[in-house]
């Protein structure tokens, strides 16, 4: 089913970006950022930061869960993040109520949204059944992600800042997107291990 809004995450150099839209829908009413405080679909939890696509509600569960840890998160390869997720699931089920329902022959409960994981370790992404990939060079999720994956293809190469080339696979969806709206939510983490290349001299 489509994930309304639009999420991207970009890697390139010593960088990683992470960019959401701000629309929040309630049928086929459209509210905008002006209207809706809490538009926020991107969240900062210990050093990463999650971005999600579908329940509104999504973020302050994240909150809520992330938040009654003695720890923050570690979600820094594909294994913990599927760990980490397979516990948010079963708070989904047992504290909030989550219809775990979706397609009659899917082999696992879904939980509903789908994200992307941005911290220095990487960009992970965590679909409904909890399958997490790992992606080298750029991903995005949502009922635009096919406008931001084709902009993503076409300007990767072309474009040196990833903050840059998430913004404008962003500006795509949103531009044919419905369900999506501009302004963004953006966030930069740097890769850890990777040193940032010394500037050219101009003397």
């Amino acid at each position: 089913m489509p994930r309304m809004s639009t999420i991207v995450a970009v890697r390139k150099g010593d960088q990683i970006c992470v960019a959401a839209d701000t629309l929040t829908m309630w049928g086929s009413t459209r509210l905008s950022s002006e209207i809706v405080r809490n538009h926020e679909k991107l969240g900062k939890f210990g050093s990463n930061y999650i971005a999600t696509v579908g329940p509104a509600v999504m973020q302050t569960l994240l909150r809520n869960h992330f938040g009654s840890l003695d720890k923050p998160p570690v979600l820094d390869s594909v294994d913990a993040v599927f760990t980490a997720f397979g516990k948010l699931h079963r708070q989904l089920k047992d504290d909030y109520f989550l219809n775990p329902s979706e397609e009659s022959d899917d082999p696992f409960e879904s939980s509903r949204f789908h994200c992307l994981v941005v911290n220095p370790s990487g960009i992970f992404g965590v679909y409904a059944l909890r399958t997490v990939h790992e992606y080298s060079r750029y991903f995005a999720f949502g009922s635009g992600s096919e406008y931001a994956l084709g902009a993503l293809h076409a300007i990767y190469e072309r474009l040196r800042s990833p903050k840059q080339i998430a913004m404008a696979a962003l500006a795509a969806a949103c531009d044919f997107d419905d369900a999506s709206a501009l302004p963004a939510t953006v966030k930069t983490v740097r890769v850890k291990g990777v040193s940032a290349k010394p500037k050219k001299s101009t003397d």
